[in-house]
């Protein structure tokens, strides 16, 4: 019975030591997913001349992460008639969908500053915007990169030690 105690805390301890360091893992691809999406959005606005519905649209159907459904959900309620701003739109989506990334909450606070100015201003003012949500997301990507290989085989470590170290004190 003891050993199956101890398998138990020891798979307990090691699995949440292997889900913090996959969010530090985690965090750098959704950074460069988001910068990816503001690059297409800028590219949409800029060059292809398309509104703000059809260009987050084509962000959204760009790909496959969770990232993009905060760009479908905006759009979405800016098509819906229910009379969503776009700022208000956007953060309706970062409300929903925030949560189940592995962002922190300066990644929060950037995109959420992108919401305020989206479609406020004239195409080149946006143009502007979203390239200094690119460079700050650049920026968290940096030092994202270095917190993962700083954190991730230390969470790892830890969580498996702590459960052999709860193992022995239990004996």
């Amino acid at each position: 019975m003891k050993l199956l105690g101890s398998l138990i805390l020891l798979f307990s301890c090691g699995g949440m030591g292997f889900l913090i360091a996959r969010n530090y893992r985690a965090r750098p691809r959704e950074l460069r997913a988001l910068k990816s999406a503001f690059q297409i959005l800028e590219t949409e606005i800029a060059y292809s001349l398309t509104s703000l519905p059809q260009a987050l649209e084509k962000v959204a159907r760009s790909g496959d992460l969770k990232i993009y459904s905060i760009f479908e959900n905006t759009r979405e309620l800016l098509i819906s008639g229910e009379g969503y701003t776009p700022a208000e739109a956007w953060e309706e989506g970062l409300r929903k969908y925030f949560s189940y990334l592995a962002l922190t909450d300066t990644d929060r606070e950037i995109l959420s500053f992108f919401g305020k100015c989206l479609g406020a201003s004239d195409r080149n003012d946006q143009i502007k915007h979203i390239r200094l949500v690119v460079e700050e997301l650049s920026r968290q990507g940096i030092n994202a990169e270095q917190e993962e290989q700083k954190n991730s085989k230390l969470w790892t470590y830890m969580g498996v030690l702590t459960g052999l170290v709860l193992i022995l004190l239990m004996y």
